[in-house]
């Protein structure tokens, strides 16, 4: 997984300083774990926003107050109205350490059984992983094109090394169903 530099400002904890924050372009952020307390600070606002709306899961080398932090970002609180980032929390990952994240599925091609009629039903679109700090994912790629009519692919196929997933074993990811016969 790649993982960005993100050059941040500490900042104090409290309604005053997030909104003067805001007011700055910088959007208010903490980031927990790691055994000690949890450090405020803030960062770009747009820079924020540009994370965010990848979709996918995000490790990131802070820069706060002087020590990197290697983090993953765990919550975005938007405006209501404006869609403007008003808070974010990050977890902090300490190696040996393990984290627990919901991660977005892409699936890859299109499946044998759709190029014959099949009907390609995508079930899942993200999955909750418990996964160990050096073994993060962006997200979780499933390459579909084997897939013929009638089969399915479930959360037991998809071993990542390094992420435990949350849901049932058998539970479905992806299938290809027969076409129904047209109506009369």
């Amino acid at each position: 997984m790649e993982t960005v530099s993100i050059e941040t400002a500490s900042r104090e904890s409290g309604k005053r300083d997030a909104r003067a924050a805001r007011r700055a372009g910088q959007t208010p952020c903490v980031v927990y774990g790691g055994g000690g307390e949890a450090t405020s600070f803030t960062m770009s606002e747009m820079r924020l926003s540009k994370l965010a709306s990848t979709g996918d899961a995000v490790v990131a080398d802070l820069s706060v107050n002087g020590t990197t932090v290697k983090a993953v970002l765990k919550k975005v609180d938007f405006h209501p109205v404006t869609d403007r980032p008003m808070h974010a929390d990050w977890q902090e990952l300490a190696p040996g350490s393990k984290v627990k994240l919901r991660v977005p599925i892409r699936y890859k091609g299109t499946p044998k059984g759709q190029l014959i009629g099949g009907k390609t039903k995508k079930v899942m679109h993200e999955i909750n992983i418990v996964a160990e700090a050096e073994h993060v994912p962006a997200h979780i790629a499933v390459e579909i094109t084997r897939l013929n009519v009638g089969e399915t692919i479930y959360v037991e196929n998809l071993a990542r090394e390094g992420v435990t997933f949350m849901a049932p074993p058998r539970a479905k990811v992806v299938m290809v169903s027969r076409p129904k016969a047209g109506r009369s």
